[in-house]
């Protein structure tokens, strides 16, 4: 449920309240839908490797980030790390890409005509939705990794001894100057993405982890249910 209204279906927001699904899911629909889900929570651990500390501490609100998502290299390595990290950020959000692409092919299928999920509803261009606003900020970042290399993201260095800390923000000028209709990207407060670290840490342990239970809740579908139409990793078996 939404952390604004926890009553309320974030997937249900993109369609109507009292919209169900058609059928049951088949299992190779649930199948496809439940590995682009592991491939992001994959890269979103990928990602997390690389960070000092972690991408994200619940606050006492219950869902603000308190983390402050650093890395720590070399300078002789500085170059290389960045790339790294870079590759790290466009793997997650080119994961949550394709988690978008398999609600729209495997999805709109249960869901009536009327209300089938587009493109634009992922990015928050149809609804006002939380999820889907914050996702398409991530989802224009991967816009200008495609065409100008996250011509977007800055490394912010502070030296501590021999080795040098940096912090991932977002310049956004230059995705202005970069991306044709950059609005439809930027639904969030510029306060909230300029850390791009500790973005995606707050977006995927709350709105991400949020919108995936509650389509599931739509979906009327149990962790038992996914378990049974693909092989989970370890660390993914017995979650609810």
């Amino acid at each position: 449920m939404s952390a604004g209204n926890p009553l309320q279906n974030t997937f249900k927001q993109l369609i109507g309240e009292d919209v169900e699904p058609s059928r049951h899911i088949e299992t190779g629909d649930l199948e496809s839908l439940s590995t682009t889900k592991v491939m992001v929570d994959q890269n979103y651990i990928d990602l997390q490797n690389f960070v000092d500390d972690t991408l994200y501490i619940q606050g006492s609100d219950g869902h603000s980030n308190q983390a402050t998502p650093t890395y720590t290299c070399d300078p002789v390595d500085a170059e290389v790390y960045l790339l790294n990290v870079k590759a790290g950020i466009h793997n997650f959000i080119a994961a949550l890409y394709s988690f978008h692409e398999c609600i729209e092919n495997r999805l709109n299928q249960y869901i009536p005509n009327s209300h089938q999920v587009a493109s634009d509803d992922l990015t928050g261009n149809g609804q006002p939705v939380e999820y889907a606003q914050r996702a398409g900020f991530l989802i224009g970042l991967r816009t200008d990794a495609q065409h100008y290399g996250f011509s977007c993201l800055q490394a912010e260095p502070t030296t501590t001894g021999s080795q040098i800390t940096y912090r991932i923000t977002f310049d956004e000028s230059a995705f202005r100057e970069s991306i044709d209709g950059y609005d439809r990207f930027l639904h969030r407060n510029s306060n909230h993405r300029n850390d791009i670290l500790k973005f995606i840490g707050s977006f995927h342990q709350t709105a991400y982890n949020t919108f995936w239970e509650d389509t599931k809740d739509w979906l009327n579908v149990t962790q038992d249910d996914i378990e049974s139409a693909i092989s989970l990793p370890d660390w993914q078996r017995g979650d609810s």
